[in-house]
């Protein structure tokens, strides 16, 4: 399997941006100093999520990627790599990911192959636990990445 190339700030755009890729919605999102940058390229199976997240109500941000995600899910893909690499995200914003592992053990459960990389700098070790904690929620495919 050929992974993307990895994927800088730099390469969103300002907003968010729906296209149609190959009939589905590709889907982006520029990181801020409070949210993540995300990038759903469904014709690469690909979802890329590189950040922070320090809003007090993450569940609005979240609730349109969770959106985006159903959307690819119901599309018939059958593979989704996903790679995340948080810089940091706050207590309100773990109930949020953990809605989003969740979302990903429902695809798998419905035989979607789904390959996480949760990835975390070295020395990091709270990134490495909550990459442990959301692994273990889990039972899909989950690599921890120590970088």
């Amino acid at each position: 399997m050929k992974v993307p190339s990895p994927i800088t700030t730099s390469d969103f755009g300002p907003h968010h941006i729906n296209q149609k890729a190959a009939g589905i919605r590709k889907y982006v999102i520029e990181a801020t100093n409070a949210t993540p940058s995300v990038n759903l390229l469904p014709d690469q199976h690909f979802l890329m999520i590189k950040g922070r997240c320090s809003l007090v109500q993450p569940m609005l941000f979240y609730k349109k990627v969770l959106q985006a995600i159903d959307q690819y899910a119901e599309s018939g893909n059958d593979s989704l790599n996903v790679f995340i690499k948080f810089e940091d995200f706050n207590s309100t914003s773990t109930r949020c990911i953990l809605d989003m592992m969740k979302r990903f053990q429902l695809m798998h459960d419905r035989g979607v192959k789904i390959n996480v990389s949760w990835y975390y700098d070295k020395g990091d070790d709270i990134m490495l636990e909550y990459g442990q904690i959301f692994k273990d929620a889990v039972h899909v495919r989950f690599n921890l990445v120590e970088q």
